[in-house]
């Protein structure tokens, strides 16, 4: 049996509704810690599942845990120095994309995790999914023949619902937009797919809705855009071609 493996949770969010019970279903990982930054939902993590602790600093939860892994689940403005801290504690790291809010913020992450030497990955699930496994499968032992072109509709009600309250998901300096959230995940599966790089991109973006209000009532204008069109082309010669929102 593999070694027991324990995770601290930082942000909670996504990290209390999706990443705590996946983890709580793997039999050899234990959560042993969580953290936020005073919302209060570590002290009901806390209260509802036992054994694991409760922090409102992440900086303290990643010096006073014996944790072997840091899961990353905060708005990308914020990811840096979470990851940057937890690799230099010698922790492994799984974090939330979007990977940071710019290029320069990944690349900083990136050269943090290789040069300490600890796993580190980024959570772009779509790659487990049968379906998608399955269609990379059988374009690798040639079942459907060359790919030369790949369609991609993806519409939630996420982003385009105007009753859905304001938050860092409409704030494009800090990260939000459907290209950061769900492009990244198209871009990675596409490529993934196809084992072939994407080399050009033409995009069109756009805001639908251009006021949100917040929980608390107060207006906001929307910067990041929640619809998005996209033409891909890849190395191999395919063409791909993506709307999301």
């Amino acid at each position: 049996m593999n070694r027991l493996v324990r995770v601290g949770i930082i942000g909670l969010g996504f990290g209390a509704r999706v990443h705590l019970p996946a983890f709580q279903s793997l039999p050899n990982v234990r959560v042993i810690a969580v953290a936020d930054a005073g919302s209060g939902k570590a002290d009901r993590v806390e209260v509802e599942h036992k054994g694991i602790r409760a922090f409102h600093d992440w900086r303290h939860m990643i010096a006073n845990v014996e944790s072997d892994a840091v899961s990353v689940a905060t708005p990308p403005d914020v990811q840096q120095g979470i990851v940057c801290a937890a690799l230099a504690a010698g922790k492994h790291v799984l974090s939330e994309k979007p990977f940071g809010t710019d290029v320069s913020a990944a690349r900083a992450m990136l050269r943090a995790a290789q040069m300490s030497g600890r796993i580190h990955a980024i959570d772009f699930q779509f790659r487990m999914e049968p379906g998608i496994r399955g269609l990379k499968r059988q374009i690798s032992l040639g079942k459907i023949g060359r790919v030369i072109r790949i369609d991609v509709t993806w519409l939630t009600a996420g982003r385009s619902d105007p009753a859905l309250p304001f938050s860092w998901q409409n704030d494009a300096a800090r990260g939000g937009g459907v290209l950061n959230n769900f492009g990244s995940h198209v871009i990675d599966y596409v490529e993934w797919i196809s084992a072939s790089r994407i080399t050009t991109v033409n995009a069109s973006a756009r805001i639908i809705h251009a006021q949100r209000f917040d929980a608390d009532g107060c207006e906001h204008t929307v910067t990041a855009e929640d619809s998005c069109d996209m033409t891909c082309a890849l190395a191999n010669g395919a063409i791909a071609r993506v709307h999301f929102s």
